[in-house]
This record gives C-alpha cells, structure tokens and sequence, in this order.
C-alpha cells in the first residue's frame, strides 16, 4: 500500500494583545469524499452490492441516532465511539437551568486505536498555496465563492471553512458578517445546529 500525502499549513494562534506570538499546524487541502464513492469503493473490495451497503448504513445510523440519543456511547469496532454532546444557554446560577433549556449540541467522536493504527505512515508536505483568512483578498474569496457555487445550491460552515482556509471561529464568524446588512451575500437556513448558506442573487457579489 502507497503512504498516504497530506498537506499541511502554518497557522498564527488567536493571542491576547502582549502575548508573543505562537503557530498551530492545520490540513491545508481536502477533498469531500461523498457517500456514492465510499458505496462505489467498497462495492468493488467486497461481495456486497451498492444496494447492500446504503441499507446497512441507513440500519446502522437509525441504531446510532436511537443509542446517542439515549445517552449512551456508540462504538464501532475499527472506526471509534460516536457520544452525545448537549448544551444550554449561560447562566447566573445552577438553578435557573431546566429540561427545556438543554439542547442537542452535536455528536462527539473519538476514533479507537484500530483506526489510528491505520493513519500510521503519513507523509506531511507544507502546501504550496496558502489561503490564510487575513491574506484571502475580496476578489480572492468572490473568485473561490463563484466557482464553488458553480456545482453546488449551498454551502455549510465546514465546506466554508475548508474553502477559505479559516479556522472554526474566523468561519462562522464571517458567514454571520455575511449574512448582515446591505452587504450581506448569504440567506441562512436549515436547523440552529446545522445551518446551510444561499447565495443572496440581488448581492453585487454574485454579478459577472
């Protein structure tokens, strides 16, 4: 089996203001690996059709979303554990936060030692392209932007994020920048915890 490549690049740590400076290494580029490859690659490793395989990834998200959603950790063997993390709202006193205020804040993961054996023999390479969020000019975002909408109706916080090069926070901070005011290039929708972002067509932004 081939090593596996990995781009990485440099990033500056968000630092109070007479803090010295220190750097964190991040992925610099990834592809999406959409669900109709995975089915159509282990189709083509295994006997089990394409058919076979979205079923027993329907059966098996319905017992996950039953077992999480229970308060329970899910495990699959050489993949990880799959958990529930919930939140609520801030507040002064214990007291003051009921059942209705707890919510479902995403599900957690942490990947067992069967997968991390599997990451073993990764070359890093520093990328050649840097898209630091200070350093992607307008023109530079509308140009990534335009061409990504080219093939697709919407795009989450993730895909954004990835795009762009930001970190987590620089991203939804930016998307809820840019879904304010006379500016504004996206309508947010979808679900709190899971939003998408269309593009606003009376933007400028979107103009040839």
């Amino acid at each position: 089996m081939s090593r596996k490549k990995v781009y990485y690049d440099i990033y500056e740590s968000p630092q109070s203001e007479h803090s010295r400076p220190s750097y964190h290494v991040r992925v610099a580029k990834s592809d999406l690996i959409d669900f109709q490859r995975i089915k159509r690659n282990i189709a083509s490793q295994c006997t089990a059709s394409e058919g076979d395989i979205s079923l027993s990834v329907d059966q098996l998200s319905c017992n996950m979303a039953n077992e999480v959603g229970s308060g329970n950790r899910f495990h699959i063997e050489g993949i990880g554990y799959f958990y529930l993390i919930i939140e609520a709202e801030p507040a002064s006193s214990a007291k003051s936060i009921n059942n209705h205020q707890i919510r479902v804040r995403t599900v957690g993961f942490t990947p067992d030692k069967i997968l991390m054996s599997r990451l073993a023999g990764i070359d890093f390479y520093r990328s050649p392209i840097k898209r630091h969020s200070a350093s992607t000019t307008y023109a530079e975002k509308q140009l990534i932007l335009k061409d990504f909408f080219k093939h697709h109706g919407s795009i989450t916080r993730a895909e954004f994020q990835t795009l762009l090069g930001l970190t987590r926070t620089t991203a939804i901070r930016q998307l809820n920048e840019l879904c304010k005011g006379p500016s504004a290039i996206f309508n947010k929708e979808g679900a709190r915890n899971s939003p998408v972002y269309i593009p606003l067509t009376t933007s400028s932004f979107w103009k040839d």
